[in-house]
């Protein structure tokens, strides 16, 4: 099949995922969400400005990805499928070398396990909103990801507007943003015949820029400054190599254990 034909296929298979998304959220309307049609409108009219800023960064981040699949010599539509399926952002990054080295299934799985080990704590403060997401919460749980958690968990919507809702745009935007990316990545990739080393240092870049927008709020200092502590003494004790758990663990007790007091 023509390069152009795949193109137009999974374009055709993404415009009918979305459909059947769109269906299953619209069956999940309760009686008072059926009688008022604007508030899906409603919801992603808020959800859309909040989701704006970061989509350019994820965006490129996903071109990025694309690129570098493409350069190491793997199809694009597997470097789209595994942006859409996999959906892992820095374990797709980590992967790219594990992938290319051979067939290690159980490497890939503690590798992959680890770096995203966070998504174990970031459900927590969502189990409400997974609660009363009805056909929605497999997407959602699935979906999630680190700058749809930040959007979620720093922004509030407006009263009348379900967190429901808006939480599942602002999912389905970033998760549209990333595979979207990787599409446009993949088809560049095919056209970039130089050099491409040091592109994956993108995925630490956009993390920097996300703790850097934590720390300009006064009230999001400390949770910024504990994180900070809490991952330079996990650093300290276990190491690079297998860090992460350790200090989300850390972070956990801190503030589980400061939870009431003053200085949380």
């Amino acid at each position: 099949m023509p390069y152009n034909n795949y193109i137009v296929w999974l374009f055709c298979v993404v415009i009918r995922w979305v459909k059947r998304i769109w269906r299953i959220a619209d069956m999940d309307r309760t009686a008072e969400t059926r009688t008022g049609a604007s508030l899906w409108k409603e919801s992603f009219y808020a959800a859309f400005p909040r989701t704006l800023p970061i989509l350019p960064s994820l965006i490129a981040l996903a071109v990025t990805y694309g690129v570098l699949m493409t350069a190491s010599g793997f199809g694009w539509i597997w470097t789209v499928l595994m942006s859409a399926v996999a959906f892992c952002g820095t374990a797709q990054f980590a992967a790219i070398p594990l992938m290319l080295g051979g067939f290690a299934p159980v490497q890939g799985f503690i590798l992959s396990f680890l770096i995203n080990s966070r998504h174990l704590f970031y459900g927590i403060p969502l189990l409400d909103t997974f609660k009363k997401a009805g056909k929605l919460r497999p997407f959602m749980i699935f979906a999630l990801n680190d700058e749809a958690f930040a959007i979620s968990c720093s922004t509030e919507p407006d009263p009348r507007i379900s967190r429901v809702h808006y939480h599942f745009w602002v999912t389905m935007l970033t998760y549209t943003g990333w595979v979207g990316g990787t599409m446009l990545g993949a088809a560049a990739g095919r056209l970039i015949t130089g050099n491409v080393a040091g592109l994956d240092f993108a995925m630490t870049a956009l993390f920097i820029v996300m703790f850097l927008e934590q720390i300009r709020k006064k009230e999001k200092i400390k949770f910024a400054g504990i994180g900070l502590c809490c991952s330079i003494v996990a650093l300290l004790i276990v190491g690079s190599a297998a860090y992460m758990i350790p200090a989300m663990a850390i972070m956990v007790v801190c503030l589980l254990g400061g939870r009431g007091r003053k200085w949380i």
